[in-house]
């Protein structure tokens, strides 16, 4: 089921990429050239969150994030991404080849992915990238998502005699500073836990911020150093490759410390021919740890936790209880014993997941007859999860959605295709327009004026790092 979702991903996505008229924009390809046959995509994140249609109280602690929905669809935003695209079957010359880094944006509106982006395209090729910082626009997404003192660069790259072939045909980076997901769960009541009417003594503090656990000095999930995307495409005669790649060094996820000792980066390599084609994903190891206190690694041969969150009801703290751990009053934090563990009630599960590899291959008829290899894959997932008894607790009064919180940290989509005989690099002048060069709101050096055709690719990128969601959501009752 995962591998077809990360498909129509990609299939959303790229949809997206062809939508806007050529009427627009008068200039066209020489139809006598031989541009060659190529396409690949490739798509990163540094952070993303998802939020189920109707999900949202009206006493949410952020209400205003109800903004953010429509009554059938998903939403879905996220900050740091950088995309790529190759494609010789464009419309439009100067949409061969695409290199985009922008700063934050949403699925549900295309256009909010796009100012303060730096982008370039190809042909005419350049032959340095573009650099910027990427300008943040504010939104009702920063109650969700905070992101700090991002940059970019994008470079893309054609050959007047061999099309594609150039190797490195586009790449696109974002650096992101410090990054915070959940300083509240907007889709609790603001309401405090003694309204649980569960016995004994109850956490202090709204169920929305998880008894204090939460806060804006403390998130549910934070990237406190520089996290980096790259997205690529190289092309030669003998493959198509499209390469995403997340780099950073530690994550705190609700009082762990997560360290990265090996950081993601999947490839699909598209040769035309299915036995052939392939993705190689390193999946991500990931270490955690609560002080000096190992608590469990996340790799390939174990890629989910499910960390338990619940109230503990005689003990020495009133404090939630976190995989066992509790805050004493005098702020220590202590372990609990096999006794107290007992009598914990469980409210909530925290899963953690990395990997989560998925691929399909396909045939394509457009712009030429070949194969395609598609994959997604991620850094670090986490979902905030609501146990039966949470549910119980509050039925009749709140309905509760699947997944209270979602958010992903390095998000990677890729895809490759070519014909049957492997790529076609394009005949001698297949880097000439039939103009001198692209509008001028495409130039290097006018990053924030993005015409229409690149700025519904800009949003497809968004959508095709998340249209799966879109597609399976479910709508949920709103209560009180």
């Amino acid at each position: 089921m995962r591998s077809q979702l990360g498909a129509l991903a990609l299939t959303v996505g790229l949809l997206g990429a062809s939508a806007a008229p050529a009427a627009a924009h008068p200039a066209q390809a020489n139809a006598q050239v031989d541009v060659g046959a190529a396409v690949g995509d490739a798509g990163t994140a540094a952070a993303l969150t998802r939020v189920l249609p109707g999900s949202i109280p009206r006493t949410s602690p952020l209400p205003a994030v109800a903004q953010l929905e429509s009554s059938t669809r998903a939403f879905e935003g996220g900050v740091g991404f950088s995309t790529v695209s190759v494609d010789t079957g464009a419309e439009l010359p100067f949409e061969r080849a695409i290199a985009k880094a922008g700063p934050s944006g949403t699925a549900l509106n295309a256009r909010a992915a796009v100012p303060g982006g730096v982008v370039q395209t190809a042909p005419p090729s350049n032959p340095q990238p573009s650099r910027g910082t990427l300008k943040h626009q504010e939104s009702p997404l920063d109650l969700l998502i905070r992101a700090e003192r991002q940059t970019g660069q994008a470079h893309a790259r054609w050959s007047t005699d061999h099309g594609p072939c150039v190797g490195r045909v586009v790449k696109a980076t974002t650096s992101t500073g410090s990054i915070r997901l959940g300083t509240a769960i907007a889709t609790l009541p603001d309401i405090p836990f003694s309204e649980l009417d569960r016995r004994g003594r109850m956490p202090n503090g709204s169920l929305a911020t998880l008894g204090q656990l939460l806060g804006d000095s403390k998130p549910l999930v934070e990237v406190p150093g520089t996290l980096t995307t790259t997205s690529t495409v190289d092309v030669s005669g003998k493959e198509v490759r499209a390469t995403s790649k997340v780099q950073t060094d530690r994550l705190e996820v609700l009082g762990m410390t997560a360290t990265v000792r090996h950081a993601p980066v999947l490839t699909a390599h598209g040769t035309g021919k299915p036995d052939k084609d392939r993705v190689v994903n390193d999946t991500p190891i990931v270490d955690f740890k609560r002080g000096n206190r190992t608590l469990f690694r996340l790799d390939r041969t174990r890629e989910t936790r499910d960390v338990r969150i619940g109230v503990i009801t005689r003990g020495r703290t009133t404090m939630p209880v976190v995989d066992g751990y509790a805050r004493h009053p005098s702020g220590k934090e202590i372990r609990l014993s096999g006794a107290d563990r007992r009598k914990v009630t469980e409210l909530f599960a925290l899963r953690l997941s990395v990997g989560g590899l998925t691929t399909q291959s396909t045939a394509v008829d457009k712009p030429f007859h070949g194969t395609q290899i598609t994959a997604s894959a991620r850094l670090l997932d986490v979902q905030l999860l609501p146990t039966k008894t949470l549910t119980d607790a509050l039925k009749g009064r709140y309905d509760l959605p699947s997944t209270l919180a979602h958010y992903t940290i390095g998000e990677q989509v890729v895809r490759a295709a070519a014909p049957p005989s492997g790529p076609r690099c394009g005949a001698p002048g297949a880097g000439e327009v039939t103009v001198a060069a692209p509008p001028e709101a495409l130039a290097p050096s006018s990053a924030d004026i993005i015409p229409t055709r690149v700025l519904l690719w800009g949003g497809a990128g968004l959508v095709l790092l998340g249209a799966y969601l879109l597609a399976v959501a479910r709508p949920r009752k709103r209560r009180e």
